[in-house]
């Protein structure tokens, strides 16, 4: 009994300890009581939602309507493991979990995705645009163009999912994007040029022509930086 006491004793403390949230509340507590916002979510799509009810559902939305079904579920302290269904697809995320200091967030890495309570949303948003800001490596576009030529596979290892900083021309502005490049093509147009998704209070404030200085991440399909920003003054 002595020895089976201590061990029950370690059982209890662990638990009390695990998905530990904000305020000292559960982890549980945390997802379902907050609206959680994603920040930096410029690629393709409107900025996206996630609602966490008590019963392992809910729901993750774009601004424009547009969602699906969630299944959710807490692995250990610290990892969200969602499942996203509609009609035709199925995707699954797995979220890290952080608390420190004013900045909470849900975190999958592996799609660039940061989730925070919607309160914290215009805060988290310069946070992150300072860390990539940081983290970001100056690109050479002519060259990596030429390596995505030679060697697709070593294109994709080097420079897809990492986050760039770039300087080119604005040549054109989309809803959602605009299109960037170094030079102009013998027809006028943009040559080789990268679409950028970034928010359109940014667009909004460039002009054809203008010569910027953008953060992103490189997607996989090679021609766009998503979750992007403009550096300095426009």
């Amino acid at each position: 009994m002595k020895k089976i006491l201590p061990l029950i004793l370690a059982v209890a403390l662990m638990l009390s300890l695990v998905a530990c949230g904000s305020n000292g509340g559960s982890l549980e507590d945390t997802l379902v009581s907050e609206d959680w916002q994603a920040v930096m979510d410029y690629s393709l799509t409107p900025e996206h939602t996630i609602v966490f009810r008590e019963d392992g559902t809910g729901t993750m939305t774009s601004s424009n309507g547009y969602g699906g079904d969630i299944v959710w579920g807490i692995s250990d302290e610290s990892t969200v493991n969602v499942e996203y269904s509609t009609d035709k697809t199925v995707k699954n995320y797995i979220f890290e979990y952080t608390n420190e200091a004013d900045s909470i967030r849900l975190t999958d890495h592996d799609h660039h995705m940061i989730f925070v309570p919607a309160e914290n949303y215009e805060s988290e948003t310069e946070a992150v645009k300072a860390e990539m800001l940081e983290s970001a490596q100056e690109l050479d576009w002519e060259s990596a163009y030429q390596i995505k030529l030679d060697n697709e596979a070593k294109f994709q290892e080097e420079y897809v999912g990492r986050i760039w900083k770039w300087t080119a021309r604005v040549f054109e502005i989309g809803d959602g994007y605009c299109k960037m490049a170094n030079e102009a093509s013998s027809f006028g147009g943009a040559n080789n040029a990268i679409y950028v998704y970034m928010s359109n209070s940014d667009l909004a404030n460039l002009h054809d022509g203008d010569e910027i200085t953008v953060v992103g991440i490189f997607d996989e399909y090679s021609d766009k930086l998503n979750n992007a920003f403009v550096v300095g003054g426009m």
